[in-house]
């Protein structure tokens, strides 16, 4: 007997509290938001204005992935050039256009402290294990780095990424 009071006491409590909340959540969903003629022109005449960017990114931090930090270049230095008639550099021209360099790809390099740098490349569906000054097919390594490799190959550079 005692559960049934409590029963007949709480449900209608429950639900006068669900009445109560659909009442609020409905009549709020009917109202239309008053709008004041003032501010909504103030809002059109600051659609406008573009505020400038004042986010700045100072990148000037290691790069995690290499062992030593990483080189600045600057793009504004820019190397001498020769004075050439214009018959010899149509030629040079032309031959550069026709060296056709072989398929190189990078693996990547050993790095040792007993044994010099040794890159992994693949010249011509041939794999390469080479250092630095080697030649293999014609094609000479330059330097090497961790993700990249500078290679000459008939009097021309490259430099090749993984």
């Amino acid at each position: 007997m005692k559960n049934k009071k409590w029963t007949y006491i709480l449900l209608p409590v429950a639900l006068i509290l669900w009445g109560l909340i659909f009442y609020k959540i409905f009549s709020n969903l009917r109202k239309l938001p008053q709008v004041n003629p003032q501010i909504q022109k103030d809002e059109i005449k600051n659609q406008g204005a573009v505020n400038p960017d004042t986010l700045v990114i100072v990148a000037n931090y290691r790069d995690p992935f290499l062992s030593r930090p990483v080189r600045s270049v600057s793009a504004s230095v820019a190397p001498e050039k020769k004075k050439v008639n214009s018959n010899t550099r149509s030629i040079s021209a032309r031959r550069i256009k026709q060296l056709k360099w072989p398929t190189i790809e990078y693996g990547g390099v050993v790095d040792n402290q007993q044994v010099k740098k040794v890159a992994l490349l693949r010249i011509n569906d041939r794999k390469f294990l080479m250092q630095k000054g080697d030649e293999n097919s014609e094609v000479k390594v330059l330097e090497i780095f961790s993700d990249s490799i500078v290679l000459s190959f008939k009097e021309e550079i490259k430099t090749i990424h993984k």
